[in-house]
């Protein structure tokens, strides 16, 4: 009586941990910095330039119109609403010269430059805009561009994975539990366990990061799906052996391996460079372990209070069912080479045919017409600043007339070398604007010849603006340029190295600087994280099982199908980006937990055919074919990376579990014929 007692304090405790855990992450919301896809390198060295040289944000307004007089209106009621906190500047504010920097005016359009003169004071401003009837649909006659814009989309999208993916998902496994079960009362409290885990990734996110981002939205799904499928194994090994407390004791050893292999799985993106990534792994390793200790915690309680029995199904399987037959027989050796063969060549040739995509820009629906509208203003008014360059003047002099005057040389050789390349690129510099208000005042685009009258050209540039290009050690230069892909801004790179560095010392950096860094880091973080968790899991599997044999196959039936996917990707048009790079050592995590399945019962000379194919073969399809129907459910969200996390999270799991069903039996038992009625030998 104690015991039960204690049960039902433990049952009321964990509903109250999820139900009070979806109550508190309830107005979690979603915020995206323009820092979410940089190493953690690249947001120290970014944070250190905003400080530096006192960086503001900036956004890039274009409204086509012909109604001068309205828009100027409209002008006048944006300033009014920014009052202290930002500024807006239209060609009123710059001189006529400017035109050839950043064109503030056509026929057929006007323009305006918001600047911020703090964090997040663009936000309020930018939502003001969307809102209004005068300024209309972004993409349709308005046009925006800048980060703070770009992270306001980002929030946007994010948040519909709380609003669409997350019910779709929830209802979708619950249904499919009722039509399992045929219980709703069973399915009830074989979901809610599930539902638990989701609870405790979301509060955990409030408490701990106060908002969730792209990357950490998806933390709650992945908890959910990783605790559907341990539900679904011991369910339907309850569904054999008659009840919940005999499935948990029968299955403890390989229930045990795979929340330790998730775990490594996961932990393994610790290990990245990019931030984001690094937290997610770290986040996710962490709910694995307590998510799951919290589901086999509520299941043994609950049957304990009131034992799950369910009906021991003792009929013969039906030996003509498909199935059935198709998983007896796995593959042989011969035909289990051949697919290797055909897996490294395919694999090794497309693997360099998928894209890598960090510009976020690509991120968007094409529907949406965001891109598009982007390039406009990149084109027509200002470009994205794609390089911050930043020259250190000698140590033992400050800035004069003579080394500006040298400066503005290089500056003409770069930009004669970087408008070959791409004829949209600009470079700004304070050389530039200073040139720019002498031509106006002076009819001479030219350094004047004193440091005095300099300053003084310099004192008549907007202060928002010149506040960002000092004149004491250090000199700044941003080249802007429409959005280009790596090939093209590794020749912007070089052009850069071949004009200034026999003469002078400087360093890179910015915001797409530093995007372009982090590109080069994510396949390197897809390999050397899935190569670390392959390994540590393989050699989990030899530790366990005292098979050096399983440490091999382990190894191989993990890495071919990957090479394989890079097929599926390449057919279906996916990309590496900021969350698909995640996939293969999430899917490793989630893989192998067939496979110790499979092993713990193969291993055992006394299993026969029909009760591993109830009990492993059934749980691992179902729960294969369950996970696919969450990943792919993903596909709802029209935010790419989210898109294609699920599309290549779901064909990962379906090779995978093809693989744990049709060639791990062969390789670990010598044969590719399971017997039927008789023992299976190890």
């Amino acid at each position: 009586m104690k015991n039960k007692a204690r049960s039902i304090v433990i049952i009321l405790t964990l509903a109250f941990i999820g139900i009070g855990g979806l109550l508190y992450a309830n107005d979690l919301k979603q915020k995206n910095t323009e820092t979410v896809f940089l190493t953690s390198a690249g947001i120290a060295n970014y944070s250190l330039f905003k400080q530096e040289f006192e960086e503001k944000e900036i956004v890039v307004l274009k409204k086509e119109t012909t109604d001068m007089a309205a828009f100027e209106t409209q002008t006048t009621l944006l300033r009014g609403i920014c009052k202290d906190r930002c500024q807006v500047f239209s060609s009123k504010d710059f001189p006529k010269s400017f035109d050839s920097l950043f064109k503030l005016e056509d026929p057929k359009s006007r323009s305006l430059i918001l600047i911020g003169r703090e964090h997040g004071a663009l936000k309020g401003l930018l939502e003001q805009i969307e809102s209004s009837a005068y300024w209309g649909t972004v993409g349709k006659g308005l046009h925006l561009s800048g980060v703070p814009f770009t992270n306001i989309l980002l929030d946007k999208y994010s948040k519909k994975i709380k609003e669409v993916v997350f019910p779709a998902l929830f209802t979708g496994i619950f249904l499919c539990f009722v039509f399992m079960l045929r219980n709703l009362k069973r399915a009830l409290i074989l979901f809610f366990p599930c539902v638990l885990s989701a609870a405790l990734s979301l509060s955990t996110i409030k408490f701990f990061f106060v908002n969730s981002n792209l990357i950490t939205a998806i933390v709650p799904l992945m908890m959910f799906v990783i605790n559907v499928s341990t539900v679904l194994h011991i369910f339907y090994t309850a569904k054999e052996l008659g009840s919940v407390k005999l499935a948990l004791d029968h299955k403890k050893q390989p229930i045990f391996l795979m929340i330790t292999t998730t775990f490594i799985g996961f932990l393994s993106l610790y290990f990245s460079a990019l931030q984001a990534i690094s937290t997610f792994g770290l986040l996710s390793a962490s709910l694995i372990v307590c998510s799951s200790l919290l589901t086999l915690l509520w299941l043994y309680h609950i049957d304990r209070v009131s034992p799950l029995h369910f009906k021991q199904n003792q009929e013969k399987q039906n030996s003509k069912s498909f199935l059935y037959s198709f998983f007896q027989n796995s593959m042989s050796f011969r035909s289990i080479t051949l697919m290797t063969v055909v897996a490294l060549i395919t694999g090794f040739t497309l693997y360099q045919e998928i894209p890598v995509i960090t510009d976020a820009t690509k991120y968007f629906p094409k529907k949406s017409l965001l891109r598009e509208s982007m390039n406009n203003v990149s084109r027509s008014v200002l470009g994205t600043p794609i390089v911050e360059l930043i020259i250190d003047s000698p140590l033992d002099q400050d800035f004069s007339i003579a080394l500006l005057k040298k400066l503005d040389q290089a500056e003409k050789r770069l930009k004669s070398g970087l408008v070959a390349i791409n004829k949209d690129i600009k470079v700004m510099s304070l050389n530039t604007l200073v040139k720019k208000v002498n031509l106006s005042y002076a009819g001479a685009e030219e350094i004047p010849e004193h440091m005095l009258a300099y300053s003084t050209l310099r004192s008549k540039i907007p202060t928002e603006i010149k506040e960002g290009l000092p004149i004491e050690r250090k000199y700044r230069m941003t080249i802007f340029s429409p959005p280009v892909d790596i090939e093209e801004y590794d020749a912007i790179l070089n052009q850069i190295k071949k004009v200034l560095a026999k003469d002078y010392e400087y360093t890179l950096n910015g915001l797409y600087f530093q995007l372009m860094m982090a590109q080069r880091e994510m396949i390197s973080t897809l390999f050397y994280s899935f190569a670390l968790s392959l390994f540590v899991i393989s050699l989990l599997a030899f530790l366990t099982f005292k098979s050096i044999k399983l440490f091999f196959i382990f190894m191989f039936v993990n890495i071919i199908p990957v090479l394989l996917s890079f097929l599926f990707l390449y057919l279906f048009k996916l990309s590496f980006n900021i969350a698909t790079v995640m996939t293969y050592c999430i899917s490793l995590g989630l893989i192998v937990d067939s496979s110790f399945h499979i092993i713990h019962a193969l291993k055992d000379p006394n299993t026969k055919y029909a009760y591993y194919f109830k009990t492993v073969v059934t749980p691992i399809i179902n729960g294969s074919l369950v996970l696919s129907f969450c990943f792919i459910s993903f596909a709802l969200n029209d935010f790419l990376p989210i898109r294609e996390f699920g599309i290549c999270l779901s064909i990962v799991i379906l090779i995978g579990m093809f693989f744990d069903l049709k060639v791990l039996p062969t390789l670990f038992l010598e044969k590719s014929r399971l017997s039927c009625d008789d023992k299976i030998e190890s």
